[in-house]
């Protein structure tokens, strides 16, 4: 039995692989091809030779422009987690998608408004300066992947492509979810991005922007309890499977959602280099107009001359004048030929005739054109990259929201009494930030960029508290207006930046003074020195905040936060980096030992 049924199932795939091929009449005498591997309809493409890898590009919020890299480096090793980013003084939790204890602190470049605080949930939050765009000439994507703990995976998917050589679009996402070894650590986060690129084909033009949604979920389980210490310090084989051992909540989960819509244009009002460009353009153009209306005069002249000659030569060998035998009639004193009695040699001067008079018609209208679009390359103006001279208007609109969420299905003693037996804690937070500025750009003043800032929030929360004779407003909501300049200068090898601005008016008050000086050797390396310094609100939970726990209910009025720092950075691209700082802060604002500001 077993015989037969290998003879049938042999018998069975043989037949089925020859009905997958077809019989062929061709010339070269084959007898078969197999359908799977026929190249008939081949799809030929040729390649553009002037595409090369610098024309794929990845622009930051700066306008700093760095190129698409497929290579594999111990740099690109280094940010293979779910930051997507070296987190070098990063200490991490056991699970993906978890906090981290920072290892250094930076107080370079901070924000002249507050931010809604939450600070530990913000790791895997895409700021404004984590959004890049793109300029590639064909659809370029990028994927990672990377398992977790028990039931862990992230995948973040990329995609970018150029409708035409003016508009670029991106897409990406980014989703985390990983259970962990302990129990309730659930990581599970999303992030959506999607940004556009686009310039009118003059260049005068520019526009781009990018909307973010994201929900960062995590379980707490507040660590483990005094017990499960014990066993875990010991070493107990018991608990060698962490899932087993306990932890103080079981029912815990906090979320930081929201989305934030952004959008940047910049028009040139004036540009003095691309004037002379459009200048010479035009010029240029005349030129190759003029040019071609020339060659078409010499064509027909030449043409003219050609068939006059080729006349020549047939009518020499035959009478010299052209006879033309004419049958009269009685009743026509005009005589008529007929088309059958007139000689050869007549008709071809009778053509040689007509084609002069065309061709002189066509040669007196082209010389007319010619008169009115002649030019010469005198007329091009020289092109100096040094007296270069702009004047652009801009505009940047953001309005971001956010919500930050802690439930609790059962209460613990461990945050003290509460109002109800179940925690649901909610804080939301709007802001809207409304730019203009003016920039001019020339070889004396850099790029001086004058800017006024409109800034709107909206802190709150759903109702006023009364607690222990104490009032607890339900939001912070105001606005200000802060005014400034920006200016980068480029000298040499020596880059300079400077940025300053201060709120004149409004709900709230700052200021700010950056500077820094680059030296940067090519490729090689760069050295560069800064100081900052700032005035600023502190985080609006610092400020305010309501809790379903008694305890965590506050309101505050603190002073600005004071900084001041320099520091000097030493970049060696190969190797890396060393940056060391010097900051003095007074009004640092922190949460002491009772969790509280």
């Amino acid at each position: 039995m077993k015989k037969i049924f290998f003879v049938l199932l042999l018998t069975f795939f043989i037949f089925n692989m020859s009905a997958q091929r077809k019989l062929l009449s061709g010339a070269e005498g084959r007898l078969f091809e197999n359908d799977t591997t026929s190249f008939n309809e081949e799809v030929q493409i040729k390649l553009d030779g002037l595409t090369k890898y610098t024309d794929y590009k990845i622009i930051s919020i700066n306008n700093d422009t760095t190129l698409v890299d497929t290579t594999l480096t111990l740099k690109k090793y280094f940010k293979f987690n779910y930051l997507r980013k070296d987190n070098f003084e990063l200490l991490p939790f056991h699970n993906q998608g978890q906090t981290f204890n920072k290892l250094g602190y930076s107080f370079q470049n901070e924000s002249l408004f507050p931010t809604i605080g939450a600070n530990a949930k913000q790791f895997n939050y895409y700021k404004i300066e984590d959004i890049y765009y793109y300029d590639v000439p064909t659809p370029t994507s990028e994927i990672l992947y990377r398992s977790g703990l028990e039931q862990g995976q992230v995948l973040d998917a990329f995609l970018t492509m150029n409708t035409s050589k003016q508009f670029n679009f991106s897409l990406a996402y980014k989703g985390l979810r990983s259970l962990g070894k302990y129990r309730n650590t659930l990581a599970s986060h999303g992030n959506f991005r999607s940004t556009f690129n686009y310039h009118t084909k003059n260049k005068k033009y520019f526009a781009r922007g990018h909307f973010s949604s994201f929900d960062l979920t995590n379980n707490e389980n507040g660590g483990l309890t005094e017990e499960s210490i014990i066993n875990f310090e010991n070493n107990n084989p018991n608990y060698i499977d962490r899932a087993r051992l306990d932890v103080n909540f079981i029912d815990t989960e906090n979320l930081l959602e929201g989305k934030r819509y952004y959008l940047e244009q910049l028009f040139t009002v004036f540009s003095k280099n691309a004037n002379i460009k459009k200048h010479n353009s035009v010029i240029l153009n005349n030129i190759k107009k003029y040019n071609s209306v020339i060659k078409q005069i010499e064509d027909l002249k030449n043409d003219t001359v050609a068939s006059k000659k080729k006349n020549k030569g047939k009518t020499s060998k035959k009478r010299k004048k052209p006879i033309l035998n004419i049958k009269t009639s009685k009743t026509k004193q005009n005589a008529i030929p007929a088309k059958n009695n007139v000689k050869t040699d007549s008709l071809s001067i009778a053509k040689l005739d007509s084609i002069k008079k065309i061709n002189s018609v066509k040669i007196d209208s082209l010389l007319i054109i010619a008169s009115k679009i002649k030019t010469d390359s005198t007329q091009l103006i020289t092109l100096n990259k040094k007296s270069y001279f702009d004047v652009k208007l801009g505009h940047t609109f953001m309005y971001e929201t956010k919500h930050y969420r802690f439930k609790q299905a059962a209460i613990t003693p461990i945050f003290g009494e509460a109002y109800s037996s179940t925690i649901n804690d909610h804080t939301s937070y709007q802001k809207s930030n409304n730019q203009f500025h003016l920039q001019i750009n020339s070889p004396y003043t850099g790029e001086l960029k004058v800017k006024a800032t409109y800034f709107t929030y909206n802190y709150h929360y759903n109702s006023i508290l009364y607690y222990d004779n104490q009032t607890i407003s339900d939001k912070l909501k105001g606005n200000a207006i802060a005014v400034g300049a920006d200016w980068k200068m480029k000298l040499g090898k020596i880059y300079l930046n400077a940025d300053a601005s201060s709120i004149i008016t409004g709900d709230l008050t700052g200021s700010s003074i950056k500077a820094n000086a680059m030296f940067k050797k090519d490729s090689i390396y760069s050295v560069k020195g800064f100081a900052e310094l700032t005035s600023k609100t502190p985080d609006f939970n610092t400020l305010l905040y309501q809790s379903d726990y008694k305890d965590y209910n506050w309101q505050n009025n603190f002073n600005n936060e004071n900084i001041s720092l320099v520091g000097i950075e030493f970049k060696y691209p190969k190797w890396g980096s060393i940056k060391a700082s010097y900051n003095l802060i007074d009004n640092y604002t922190y949460f002491d030992e009772n969790s509280k500001p």
